[in-house]
């Protein structure tokens, strides 16, 4: 099995954990909150080309947890995790824990447990805000809860999230698979940022020798220019970004006829004024192939043809809104543009992050308040 990204992602946690510390008082009350995150889905793709079959997606994934502030430095959320698609056979198509523990500062942290993944970009929700050739965007609606180890942070420059998710143990019926993650951007002044992304994908175990061990990685360095400007309560916002980025897939290694390194460049333009979006992509790619990539980027036809140049596309529109202000919805439409082929996909998500309860329990301190419900 590869061990460096384990190793990777772990001594780059170490820092989030030797934080400056902060000695709480002995016996001091201990805060918690408890809320509910759901995030609803309406996704409609009407493919019909070469790469990517089309899919309708209706059905949502909520999260409910308690957060405990343990100190200052460390917080341990509980709770339960659902996620449902319309026209299951099952009750719940996932249902899971969520336990998630947290140390260092919130602006600087290590989790381990439950990880923090759905991100809403320039072109809408995506898993930690991976780009579309290296990760399929939908994801963030069908397989949001991830389960591993993340180092989160959220400073005034510097946004940086790292993580490593273990999707399967190696048993007798699969090999183990996990995949490894890094995105992060750096403001270095007025509208300039330094970008870059990174994800591998690997398949393997010791313990029981079945399927094939493989892997695949991809990412590189971006650029970006961004303004945003909010002035009684409308937003208005440009963002224009490259990447260079290349890519190796090797899903067999005892078939080497298999690997494949290739290459790409991604620009993308978004603005926002007031309620209204838009945005556009533009790929240009060589034999760029990833593991869990947006299949209409990738040099990989549904027939198994692998290798070869590829271009893509895209054109949207969204609407914005909140109906209240623990809820947020957005309509788009976009067009595909597939090597000659124009093709169409509409969204509708719905996102609510509901604060139901905040108090304190324990402690010796006759100033501790009652619990108090406080909807919003």
């Amino acid at each position: 099995m590869t061990r460096w990204p384990i190793w990777l992602c772990g001594c780059a946690c170490v820092t989030a954990i030797a934080a400056e510390p902060d000695h709480p008082r002995a016996n001091a009350p201990m805060p918690f909150a408890v809320g509910v995150h759901a995030l609803f889905c309406v996704d409609d793709t009407e493919f019909a080309n070469d790469y990517r079959d089309g899919e309708t997606t209706i059905g949502y994934h909520t999260t409910a947890a308690a957060t405990i502030d343990l100190s200052p430095q460390a917080r341990l959320t509980l709770g339960v995790y659902v996620n449902q698609r319309a026209g299951s056979a099952n009750s719940y198509t996932l249902a899971r824990p969520v336990a998630t523990l947290a140390v260092g500062a919130r602006s600087n942290q290590l989790l381990i447990g439950t990880l923090d993944t759905v991100r809403h970009g320039p072109s809408g929700y995506s898993l930690h805000g991976l780009v579309a050739p290296l990760q399929l965007e939908s994801l963030a609606f069908t397989r949001a809860w991830e389960d591993g180890v993340q180092w989160r942070v959220q400073g005034e420059r510097t946004d940086s999230d790292l993580w490593l998710n273990w999707q399967k143990l190696n048993t007798p019926e699969h090999r183990e698979a996990f995949d490894v993650g890094w995105v992060g951007e750096q403001r270095v002044a007025g509208p300039l940022r330094l970008c870059g992304q990174f994800h591998s994908y690997h398949t393997g175990g010791q313990q029981y020798d079945v399927g094939a061990v493989g892997e695949s990685y991809a990412g590189g360095p971006g650029v970006a220019l961004a303004w945003e400007r909010e002035r009684e309560g409308a937003r208005r916002a440009l963002r224009v970004e490259g990447f260079w980025l290349f890519a190796k897939d090797r899903p067999d290694r005892q078939k080497p006829e298999l690997t494949t390194s290739g290459r790409g460049v991604l620009l993308r333009a978004s603005g926002q004024w007031h309620w209204f979006g838009a945005f556009a992509t533009a790929w240009r790619g060589r034999d760029f192939i990833t593991a869990e990539g947006d299949a209409n980027y990738l040099a990989r036809t549904r027939a198994g043809i692998r290798g070869g140049e590829r271009r893509y596309e895209e054109l949207g529109l969204s609407a914005q809104w909140r109906p209240a202000p623990s809820l947020f919805v957005e309509l788009s439409a976009r067009a595909h543009h597939v090597e000659t082929t124009w093709e169409g996909s509409v969204r509708l998500t719905g996102e609510v992050d509901l604060e139901l309860l905040r108090a304190a329990f324990g402690g010796d301190d006759e100033r501790t308040p009652a619990p108090q419900l406080a909807l919003r």
